[in-house]
């Protein structure tokens, strides 16, 4: 199997699909980064991660959601084929010149992380009335200090989603009063319900409820302290909630319509809560979605080098077109991993005709080669073990 060039270290993740074959999935994976950094085989920002697919060598997009050099480093694979039963693809890592290759763009449906500072419109939104603004990283929703028509936030994206699929988000808040909505809506009205969450500040602590018909308190929290979450968006018009540790279920509202095109929408009616949201990304979901089984022991690449040779003549001294000389050469699989060679020698430098195709090794293995060669030329020949 292929190795990742210039990659010291690489892990197998088993993935377990007990569902049909998918396409282009986003699958998360945790990774205890923490550990390899601290034995010098990692970058501190993980920029050196790498995942391929199952033959070793074939890249695949990922985005790292939270935790870098920590136990549980979040990861998002968009994975290009996940067949039914099981299926395997690699991590790697230990490369001190990489870059970071993270990009959600590149994994999600719809992805922003506000990166960068411009317009709201410029992110894949539209501004229905008033605009959050983008600061250092943040979507800025302010607190307008008021409760009428004209203080009302409301943007959605420019596109819409077809259910089923899953909302990811990060976000944190400060005291004051009043909400703020995220969720879906299949209109453009200001006052369109949500079918969501609700992040609602009284003292100081916020209570995340769903929009629309429902007041169910299912969580507490700290002002200026990052939450993530997700909302998965199911055909039987139910909404999987899970946040801070929270996991529940809620109905949604009659009016939406299961397949139809919808909205993501943040709806703010703010006396004096600010919410800042970090990113918000939209992933394909399916029932039941495949789970990371495993993610085996390191794994290095393989080392096949020459690791003795002996040369045995059939006569001394040697005579043309009499004499045949027996050279026996032992290769080593060093590395971690089997790896594929040709054993050959070359005799003053020129590769010898190899009497044996190629040959697979697996890791700590020896095999001896035996080469019998006549008709040399007069003289003294070099003759060396290749690869070696």
């Amino acid at each position: 199997m292929a190795w990742l060039t210039n990659w010291n270290y690489r892990k197998a993740i088993t993935i377990s699909n007990t569902g049909s074959s998918l396409t282009d999935y986003q699958a998360l994976t945790t990774v205890d980064t923490l550990t390899l950094v601290n034995a010098g085989k990692m970058r501190s920002d993980c920029g050196d991660i790498r995942f391929t697919d199952s033959d070793g060598s074939t890249l695949i997009n990922y985005w790292i959601e939270s935790g870098q050099n920590t136990v549980s480093t979040k990861i998002w694979i968009k994975i290009p084929s996940i067949s039914a039963g099981t299926n395997t693809i690699y991590v790697y890592y230990g490369n001190a010149s990489a870059t970071s290759a993270s990009n959600g763009t590149n994994i999600f449906l719809f992805f922003d992380d506000f990166s960068y500072v411009d317009s709201i419109s410029n992110h894949g939104w539209s501004i229905i009335q008033n605009s959050p603004v983008v600061e250092s990283g943040w979507l800025k929703v302010p607190a307008l200090n008021g409760n009428t028509l004209g203080q009302i936030v409301s943007v959605r994206t420019t596109n819409t989603f077809t259910n089923p699929f899953a909302i990811g988000f990060s976000y944190k808040f400060n005291s004051g009063g009043n909400q703020i909505n995220l969720g879906l809506s299949q209109t453009t009205h200001l006052y369109d319900n949500i079918n969501g969450i609700c992040i609602d500040s009284v003292s100081n602590v916020s209570s995340l409820h769903g929009y629309g018909n429902i007041d169910t308190t299912f969580f507490v929290g700290s002002v200026n302290t990052p939450y993530s979450g997700s909302l998965v968006y199911k055909p039987n018009n139910t909404i999987d909630v899970t946040t801070n540790g929270y996991t529940g279920n809620l109905p949604t509202l009659s009016s939406m319509s299961t397949g139809t095109g919808s909205y993501i929408k943040i709806m703010a009616a703010n006396f004096l809560l600010t919410v800042w949201i970090d990113y918000i990304y939209v992933r394909k979901y399916t029932s039941p979605e495949p789970t990371i089984q495993s993610i085996s022991s390191e794994q290095t690449p393989s080392n096949i080098t020459a690791t003795n040779m002996t040369v045995t003549r059939s006569e001394i001294p040697c005579r043309v077109g009499i004499c045949t000389v027996t050279v026996d050469v032992t290769w080593t699989n060093n590395g971690g991993i089997s790896g594929d060679f040709i054993p050959n020698i070359t005799i003053d430098g020129t590769p010898y005709s190899s009497p044996y195709p190629l040959q697979s090794l697996g890791p700590g293995i020896s095999v001896v080669k035996t080469f019998i060669i006549s008709g040399l030329a007069v003289g003294t020949r070099s003759i060396c073990p290749y690869p070696n």
